[in-house]
């Protein structure tokens, strides 16, 4: 309030940036904070995809997952949100493929609009084939895997 009412807009990436090198924990509570704060133009005080990049810095996967997937499910399931879909999924794949397949399986985030293909081949890459499968829509693709 204090900075709309001076108006200043805070680089707020930055200062959640800096919080994560003194207090990691603080600062994801910072950032779900930023991101279910709202513009008077209905978008987020933050880019959650720069947020998700400050954290990914210090490869803080646990934090950067629960952030994109807040800010992910009260939207449903957006066309405009398949990049943060596709990276959730991505980070996961390669840094803990068990939980990316609990997000695929979760009736809590239902996404649709992901890259399709860069997810197959990431999880081909980890050994969830079923799940390749899912994506994969080339008859080549489908032969490899199997």
């Amino acid at each position: 309030r204090y900075a709309k009412a001076q108006n200043y807009t805070p680089d707020y990436c930055t200062l959640v940036g800096q919080l994560h090198r003194v207090n990691p924990v603080r600062a994801k509570d910072f950032a779900l904070v930023l991101i279910g704060q709202e513009e008077e133009t209905g978008s987020p005080l933050v880019d959650v995809g720069k947020l998700a990049d400050t954290f990914m810095v210090s490869s803080d996967v646990k934090a950067t997952t629960n952030i994109l997937l807040e800010y992910l499910r009260p939207r449903g399931d957006r066309e405009e949100d398949a990049g943060l879909q596709t990276r959730v999924l991505q980070i996961n794949l390669i840094h803990n493929p068990r939980v990316a397949d609990a997000i695929l399986d979760s009736s809590d985030y239902s996404f649709s609009h992901f890259d399709k293909l860069k997810i197959a081949m990431s999880c081909e890459n980890v050994g969830l084939y079923d799940r390749a499968l899912e994506f994969y829509s080339d008859m080549k693709d489908y032969k490899r895997v199997l």
